[in-house]
């Protein structure tokens, strides 16, 4: 009977151990590894997509029009299309809708039309005294480019980069 609940218990373990194991899919762009959810591409620019299946965790090879893709990193993008001298604590970033809680590493593809506005929550009266600083950038990623907008109300500036 001890060896049934020793054995009985070993199973358990080792179930819990091995199964909990995480396999994560490999995911390369012109045959480089790269971190599919830190990346935004542009799907205009894809040439053709495979899943190798044989593989131990799967892998997914992208490939693009062009044999070299331009990415630009977050900082880079303040830099060069805002205002802003550079990225700092009291600044929260939205790509198309989501905010991004981690920055480190997210690079975006330049074949999308950018666009990206700044807004200073330090406007906002019930945030002014807690939040002076805080700023969101707002980043959409389309496509085509947008149709000019006629705006009635307000002064909203929003800046195209491409």
């Amino acid at each position: 009977m001890k060896n049934i609940i020793t054995l009985l218990i070993l199973t358990l373990i080792s179930i819990s151990v091995y199964g909990q194991k995480e396999n994560k899919t490999k995911y390369y762009l012109n045959s480089k590894e790269f971190n599919l959810e830190k990346t935004y591409l542009n799907p205009n620019s894809i040439s053709t997509l495979r899943v190798e299946k044989e593989s131990e965790n799967g892998e997914v090879y992208i490939f693009t029009k062009e044999k070299e893709i331009s990415l630009i990193t977050l900082s880079n993008l303040v830099k060069e299309y805002t205002q802003l001298k550079k990225i700092d604590q009291s600044t929260l970033f939205k790509i198309d809708g989501k905010y991004i809680y981690d920055i480190d590493g997210i690079e975006i593809d330049q074949s999308y039309f950018i666009y990206v506005d700044v807004i200073e929550l330090s406007n906002a009266e019930y945030l002014k005294n807690k939040y002076k600083k805080l700023k969101l950038v707002e980043i959409d990623l389309e496509s085509e480019k947008r149709e000019p907008q006629i705006s009635i109300r307000g002064n909203k500036e929003t800046h195209r980069y491409n």
